[in-house]
């Protein structure tokens, strides 16, 4: 995804992957930041610095570094505030991101009939993709 101005908005999910190329060249070293609003229907906002941390042959390994945060999610009040942070690699030839590996670490609360529901989610993603 190239964003506009580094702001995506869209119907993304917890399923979904994005990196947001920047609109301009990058070297080893450089970084990038971009703000994500996954879902319509929620306040729910996802800051991501981007760091390119290596090239070698046709990949790129590109450091992820989130903050989420919401306090209203698909017309449920719930607060969340969490990181995920990990690396993934893209196919320089065409940007398709291959393999991603994200510890995340999110705490929410859900608000429900007069009940305060706290979560904490910890774990790591891992998703590898291959083109056919």
């Amino acid at each position: 995804v190239t964003g506009d101005n580094g702001k995506v908005a869209g119907s993304l999910n917890s399923d979904d992957s994005y990196i947001v190329f920047p609109n301009h060249p990058v070297e080893v070293g450089d970084t990038w930041e971009a703000d994500l609003k996954p879902i319509k229907s929620s306040d729910m906002k996802v800051h991501v610095k981007y760091t390119l941390n290596k090239i070698s042959g046709n990949e790129a390994v590109i450091g992820i570094e989130d903050k989420i945060t919401a306090s209203k999610v698909a017309d449920n009040n719930m607060t969340l505030d969490g990181v995920q942070n990990g690396e993934a690699t893209v196919d320089i030839r065409d940007g398709l991101t291959t393999k991603i590996n994200i510890d995340q670490e999110v705490k929410m609360t859900i608000q429900q009939n007069g009940m305060s529901i706290p979560m904490t989610i910890s774990g790591t993603i891992t998703k590898t993709s291959e083109k056919k």
